[in-house]
């Protein structure tokens, strides 16, 4: 088969090659951007019809959700979530900042403040602790987990 047949008489072989080139690089580049469309739509679903809203209770201007970090086990997924200007349990601290857990299999999504100091005022080694200063630490500030541990920096 003479190679006549495969391009225009008026071509040479480098113009040929070039146009076949910049055929194939347009359509692999329309496979990428079509390929990238497609992750980007199926990685970061996002209902508009049944939307996930995460509140902690009873608190307002508490920063929830300046971070985040996901958690999960084999049979339940959470949303880690920071508030540094939270308000916990603890007596006699103003504004520490919290960590609540909100489970994200549950519907209507529920957040729980989680414990993150256990001692208390009548702790009885308390003598040989050292004296914290929580007052406005911003607990909660960043958050990293991963399938066994959880990890909240203060601001």
């Amino acid at each position: 088969m003479p190679i006549g047949l495969f391009f225009n008489k008026h071509e040479s072989f480098m113009e040929m090659m070039l146009h076949l080139n910049a055929r194939t690089t347009s359509l692999l580049c329309k496979i990428l951007v079509m390929l990238a469309v497609t992750c980007i739509s199926t990685c970061f679903i996002i209902s508009v019809e049944e939307p996930l809203i995460l509140r902690p209770t009873g608190q307002k201007n508490t920063q929830f959700g300046f971070s985040l970090a996901h958690f999960s086990n084999k049979t339940e997924r959470w949303l880690l979530v920071g508030a540094p200007k939270a308000n916990t349990t603890q007596v006699n601290v103003t504004s520490p900042g919290a960590l609540y857990s909100c489970s994200i299999d549950r519907k209507p999504a529920t957040c729980t403040q989680l414990t993150v100091d256990h001692r208390n005022e009548e702790d009885k080694y308390k003598p040989w602790i050292t004296t914290d200063h929580k007052d406005y630490q911003r607990l909660g500030y960043a958050i990293a987990a991963d399938q066994k541990h959880i990890v909240s920096r203060s601001g």
